[in-house]
């Protein structure tokens, strides 16, 4: 009977090109030059840090801009056009949907998502959800704090809150949480309409958390979209990392066992 996890098996099709491919190209290239699977996650994370590094001095160059005042003009003529179109019924809907941001659902969605992972014998899925949690929690705690930015006088709020203003906590939770939960499922679906479907209602909702902020008037456009960049550079590292642990995992059969908790599909 075949092993469930064979040593060498036949090799999976050829990249066709987006970032995924050009990541595993990558893999493929360290694979080449390197005997030990370890060796090669090793390297490869080192890869996938470089994808986390470049989005990192993406924030760190917006939070430069911000702090010399390069985008006052920017944030506050769109809080003012976005003021001009409030109207009751639309304030009830965004707050809505900035709930949809808030760390109480955002942790009550994750524990959920968790449970069915756990269950479902997806064990290092959950091990990534739940450091996705962790690392927004604490990116957006240590930022604030750092940068310290006031929130918005320019136009009235329609909510009130007392925290700093840069970056954004809801639209760093949003993208960390519901950006993982999509590219976690997304591994589970078995067509590229169903993940594409995941990846696109998933852009929705972060999309739509980020812009309720702004209606409120209680983020500048910068602070939302530093949280998006700072969630986006999480992201990157971890899924890179998968990606590279699923890979590699085809030369051990011990690391495939430890793979089946992350989903993996054929081909991949």
């Amino acid at each position: 009977m075949q092993p469930p996890f064979p040593e060498t098996p036949a090799p999976p099709p050829a990249p066709r090109g987006g970032p995924r491919s050009v990541f595993l190209r990558g893999v493929r290239f360290i694979e080449r030059h390197v005997r030990g699977s370890y060796t090669g996650i090793a390297l490869s994370m080192l890869l996938a840090f470089a994808v986390g590094v470049a989005a990192v001095m993406a924030f760190v160059l917006l939070g430069d801009v911000v702090i010399d005042g390069a985008t006052r003009e920017f944030d506050e003529a769109v809080l003012r056009w976005v003021a001009r179109r409030r109207s009751p019924g639309l304030d009830s809907v965004m707050r809505d949907i900035t709930a949809l941001g808030s760390a109480a659902v955002l942790l009550v969605l994750a524990g959920a998502a968790a449970t069915f992972l756990w269950l479902t014998r997806h064990h290092l899925s959950v091990l990534v959800l739940a450091l996705a949690v962790l690392a927004a929690s604490v990116l957006n705690l240590v930022l604030k704090a750092l940068y310290d930015r006031p929130r918005p006088e320019v136009v009235p709020r329609v909510v009130e809150v007392v925290s700093p203003s840069f970056p954004s906590g809801h639209a760093l939770g949003a993208f960390a949480v519901y950006g993982t939960l999509a590219y976690l499922i997304a591994r589970l679906e078995p067509t590229p309409r169903l993940r594409t479907a995941t990846w696109v209602i998933a852009a929705l909702i972060i999309l739509a958390v980020g812009v309720s902020r702004v209606y409120l008037g209680v983020h500048y456009p910068s602070d939302v979209l530093a949280g998006f960049i700072v969630a986006l550079a999480w992201i990157a590292f971890t899924a890179t990392g998968v990606m590279a642990f699923t890979h590699f995992a085809r030369r051990r059969p011990e690391l495939g066992r430890e793979e089946k908790g992350l989903g993996r599909r054929g081909g991949e």
